[in-house]
């Protein structure tokens, strides 16, 4: 009896380890699955090829005469845009490796087909010109460096201080750096929202934030989109994401009755087909459920595979993400900036300070707009470093020996798109490998 129970324990271990040296080998490419291992090199190499093609774009392009040339150089001011674009900047550690603000550009700006194309949108750059805002002065001056390549290709680039509007504790101190970051954040969108809105008289608007890479098919895409929105008015579309990621796709705890179910199927085939004893066919119910949440939902099942074009963000789902937000209707435009800048004076109170992402999917829920999303994504987040202090500058305090380690990790949690648009260059799977 002692023999055949430490038989079956010897096969079980066995049976667990090979599975488990398999799945490492063999899952080390998936994202989102639980063995992912990023490769590093090829993703800094993708980067490094991204920064070169941009800078390549904004030097031999300096002296353009027509194509690039902003609305006022065209002289065309008195013509109304068809989109204004509102790109917003982070302070992020470590700006002169990764330079996302320059990828973003030119990945826009590389999209017009001549001049008609550009004189047709308006693009605003959104930066905060306090020095104090940013972990290093290194960042904050190669930050101005790459703004000074990119101001002559751009409409405006409108500098902004919130010193005056710090929200304030009950003993005057200004509060913790997260809640300073999340104020920010909401003013800087509220502030690049009402610029666009009222100052450029367009009827879209596209606001994305600095780490955030357009699709070579961007325009064409947006064009499609905007005339769909327009044949249904009837909708009531608040906005679109043109951003969407598989990252918050995975099991959860509602996905309880599945494994169950699967649990129950597993041991049932393996006791009575496979005529396994009851503790085995119980470890191989198991052992399946594991191999599952190893490989990721995201994994086995598309979760956009149905979903192409555009799509409703279901209602009882959170609408988290900022990367790329199309507002198409000025009615509901003004409704947003009213209900941030009462957000915006309740922030003096901590417990009211929550991302900008929240603030519009509560905005949406509240007057019951619909929300919509575009399959393929048209904007891939490329962003590495966080703007989020507690984030991206954990990197500078950090041994330089586990940078390495580091970065892995945050590659493994990089919430990036695999529907991304790339267009049908067989070269850009190189320049836009991100995961």
């Amino acid at each position: 009896m002692m023999k055949k129970i430490y038989k079956i324990i010897l096969i079980f271990i066995f049976t667990v380890s090979l599975i488990y040296y398999g799945l490492l080998v063999i899952l080390k490419s998936w994202k989102y699955s639980s063995f992912y291992e990023p490769d590093v090199n090829l993703l800094e190499n993708s980067n490094s090829k991204r920064i070169q093609l941009a800078l390549d774009f904004f030097s031999t392009n300096k002296n353009t005469i027509n194509k690039y040339r902003t609305r006022k150089e065209n002289n065309v001011t008195h013509h109304r845009p068809q989109l204004c674009i509102g790109v917003l900047t982070a302070p992020r550690s470590f700006y002169k490796s990764r330079r996302y603000l320059l990828q973003s550009m030119y990945s826009i700006l590389s999209r017009f087909k001549g001049k008609k194309d550009r004189v047709s949108v308006i693009i605003s750059i959104f930066t905060n010109n306090n020095r104090r805002r940013w972990h290093n002065k290194n960042d904050f001056t190669d930050h101005r460096i790459d703004l000074e390549i990119i101001r002559p290709f751009v409409d405006n680039i409108v500098l902004m201080d919130h010193d005056v509007q710090k929200p304030m504790e009950k003993n005057g101190n200004f509060q913790k750096v997260k809640y300073n970051w999340l104020y920010y954040e909401s003013i800087d969108y509220l502030k690049a929202l009402k610029h666009c809105h009222l100052n450029s008289d367009a009827d879209n608007i596209l606001l994305i934030e600095d780490d955030s890479f357009a699709s070579p098919n961007m325009f064409v895409k947006l064009s499609k989109i905007l005339k769909v929105l327009k044949k249904n008015v009837e909708k009531n579309v608040a906005y679109v994401k043109l951003f969407s990621t598989e990252h918050f796709f995975g099991f959860e705890n509602s996905d309880a009755l599945f494994f169950i179910c699967v649990f129950i199927i597993v041991s049932y085939i393996s006791r009575k087909q496979l005529k396994l004893n009851l503790i085995t066919s119980f470890c191989t119910g198991i052992l399946i459920i594991i191999l599952l949440e190893t490989i990721g939902k995201q994994n086995l099942i598309d979760p956009f595979y149905f979903h192409k074009g555009l799509n409703q963000i279901p209602f009882s789902s959170i609408d988290s993400n900022t990367v790329a937000v199309l507002f198409h209707d000025h009615s509901k435009v003004s409704s947003l900036i009213n209900y941030m800048e009462d957000i915006s004076q309740e922030k003096t109170k901590r417990k009211n300070m929550i991302e900008t992402d929240l603030i519009l999917d509560r905005w949406s829920r509240i007057n019951k707009f619909q929300r919509m999303y575009s399959i393929p994504s048209l904007f891939q987040h490329i962003g590495l470093i966080s703007g989020k202090p507690w984030k991206g500058d954990l990197v500078n305090f950090m041994n330089p020996k586990n940078k390495e380690m580091i970065y892995r990790l945050m590659y493994k949690d990089m919430k990036t798109s695999r529907n991304f648009d790339i267009g049908t260059n067989p070269t850009n799977h190189i320049l836009f490998k991100v995961e």
